[in-house]
């Protein structure tokens, strides 16, 4: 096929070949990259959200332990209050 070509169209086929090769590689680690910092990013805001969950809860434990509150009042106040929390864009997603 290239027995017959030009040095020139063999330069240029070799050079539009490697660029070929340099840009579909950065494509593939770049996409890498961008999915690693997407999963990292969807990890810390599933921690954050837990964490404040975990808030409320010890939040009403400490006032059953403090007697502000019996047993059953704490729990269902916590139920109440993470039942009500919402998160996301349009704030359409629930903890509950």
């Amino acid at each position: 096929m290239f027995k017959n070509a030009k040095l020139r169209t063999k330069l240029i086929g070799m050079i539009v070949c490697l660029l070929l090769l340099v840009t579909s590689t950065m494509t593939v680690l770049g996409l890498n990259s961008l999915k690693k910092a997407i999963e990292n990013e969807k990890n810390n805001q599933t921690t954050q959200m837990v964490n404040t969950g975990l808030g409320v809860l010890e939040h009403f434990h400490k006032m059953e332990l403090d007697n502000t509150l019996t047993r059953q009042q704490a729990q269902d106040a916590a139920k109440a209050a993470i039942k009500a929390m919402t998160y996301g864009k349009d704030r359409n997603d629930y903890f509950w």
